[in-house]
């Protein structure tokens, strides 16, 4: 028996939540969002899809597109509350 086997390995015990149904959920919930996201107006969407899938930064953002940060932090927050209201709107409430 290896040294993994007698401690136990907490990494490997987290997998039980990772099941195919959970699995399968967390990409149909992935889908969603996306298409939702895609339906947002332009000013909004960019900024959502350069914070969440290229990883910039507010300030880097604001480099990017030549707004001011706070544009960046205002139009993020609307991005948000629409993007909450129409998940709540098809029936997912996190």
């Amino acid at each position: 028996m290896d040294r993994l086997e007698a401690e136990g390995n907490p990494e490997i015990v987290g997998l039980s939540e990772a099941s195919p149904e959970n699995c399968i959920l967390m990409e149909d919930e992935r889908i969603v969002v996306q298409q939702v996201v895609a339906r947002l107006p332009e000013k909004y969407r960019i900024p959502v899809y350069l914070f969440y899938s290229a990883e910039l930064s507010i300030q880097e953002i604001a480099k990017v597109l030549q707004i001011p940060a706070g544009t960046v932090k205002s139009r993020m927050n609307k991005a948000k509350h629409v993007l909450k209201e129409e998940l709540e709107t098809l029936g997912y409430d996190r």
